[in-house]
């Protein structure tokens, strides 16, 4: 399921990546904007600037796909889980 849903982000993340962040920080920053919301949105994109997206989605994958095996492998599958006092009835 994990692995389905990273391939429909996929062209976002393709997307996000081609995006000149460094120009849209600059953009932002002159936005005049009294309550700084702007400036904090130039703030981020500039920081944005320099990470690699491509990169970062698939260090997110990986995490994501380890997660998905641990709990596998802690907790049972839905309708599997049986009580005690149903395993006693048995």
């Amino acid at each position: 399921m994990a692995g389905q849903l990273n391939n429909q982000f996929a062209p976002l993340v393709k997307m996000a990546a081609a995006v000149d962040l460094g120009w849209v920080s600059q953009v932002l920053s002159v936005i005049p904007d009294p309550s700084g919301a702007a400036q904090i949105a130039a703030l981020v994109s500039s920081i944005l600037a320099g990470v690699d997206v491509v990169r970062l989605a698939n260090i997110v994958g990986q995490i994501q796909e380890i997660a998905w095996t641990a709990v596998e492998k802690l907790l049972p599958r839905p309708g599997s889980f049986r009580s005690r006092s149903a395993q006693a009835r048995r």
